[in-house]
């Protein structure tokens, strides 16, 4: 089954294509990037406020991923955002810019655009991407500011995000010090919470040298890892540690996806391929390291990447 064919059968159960639109898929499908760009543009210049906003929205994130690279993806999604008209549509793109940024570990721009998605209405806050906003701002440092925000949030929070709530919370008050209110406030998390054992171990074990630290904690279990890479890969002794070269059985593609500078650079990448459960490893050439991930279905993964973004030379 050919490329092409693949991406038509993708979009023609939901979308009528324009000329243009259609023209634009064509292009990409042939490698002629240029042109792809100018039809994509041309298309969403005049359809951008459709009365379709759902197919619109379709239309727009599925051809973010057929850029070349991730800046290009989010400079394509976040100039055409600013031109929708309906709130919907723009808290939707705005939200998905954040995951974007979130996943990539570039925290301080997703803290902004889940701070537009939350304050888009002026009549209503999406307090779920509000509290995402003031997650980025813990990950940054600005934790007294995070407090203060928290705390002017207290009667608005409604009962399903308690949990979150309280957790954050909890934490921060650890950060700043305030043991007694963060044991306070971690009395109001759910022991079925996914992050109490996470936050209880903050609490009473830290710190803890060597192989009990929390950062070895948290990256020997998977489902503990904190959203900002930076805490769980910047430790070059973890790094040693995980991840080993996978068993042959197990993966029988290698793909190089990309070189770096520092290990750190990869960080965002690297929080990526955790969360598709992929081996990965690191291979230090001279003064610069190369990323290597591995797949049982190679195609399948190099797909999975480039619909977040992340483009890979085949």
């Amino acid at each position: 089954m050919n490329r092409l064919f693949l991406i038509l059968f993708f979009v023609s159960t939901s979308i009528i294509f324009s000329d243009s639109y259609d023209e634009a898929l064509k292009y990409e499908a042939l490698g002629d990037y240029d042109s792809f760009d100018v039809e994509i543009r041309r298309y969403f210049e005049e359809n951008i406020n459709d009365i379709n906003q759902d197919s619109i929205i379709e239309q727009l994130l599925y051809s973010a991923t057929l850029f070349n690279s991730l800046d290009q993806t989010l400079n394509f999604l976040t100039t055409y955002v600013k031109f929708m008209e309906n709130k919907e549509s723009r808290f939707r793109i705005y939200k998905k810019i954040a995951q974007i940024y979130e996943l990539t570990g570039q925290i301080q721009s997703a803290g902004i655009y889940y701070e537009k998605a939350a304050y888009i209405s002026p009549s209503y806050i999406d307090l779920s991407s509000l509290l995402n906003s003031i997650d980025m701002l813990i990950l940054l440092g600005y934790h007294s500011e995070s407090l203060s925000k928290l705390l002017d949030l207290e009667k608005s929070i409604p009962s399903e995000l308690n949990n979150r709530y309280n957790s954050m919370l909890s934490h921060l008050y650890r950060l700043t010090g305030e043991i007694e209110l963060a044991k306070y406030y971690l009395l109001k998390v759910d022991k079925s919470y996914f992050n109490y054992d996470f936050l209880k171990y903050e609490l009473f074990n830290n710190p803890i040298p060597d192989s009990n630290s929390l950062n070895y904690l948290v990256s020997k279990n998977r489902y503990m890892l904190l959203k900002d890479p930076n805490n769980y890969i910047g430790i070059d002794s973890e790094l040693r540690q995980i991840p080993h070269l996978p068993n042959k059985e197990s993966s029988d593609f290698e793909i190089n996806v990309g070189q770096f500078q520092n290990k750190l650079e990869a960080a965002g990448i690297i929080n990526i391929v955790e969360q598709m459960k992929l081996d990965w490893f690191f291979d230090k050439v001279g003064n610069v390291f190369d990323l290597y991930i591995f797949t049982k279905n190679r195609d399948k993964t190099i797909e999975e990447l480039k619909q977040i973004g992340l483009y890979i030379k085949e």
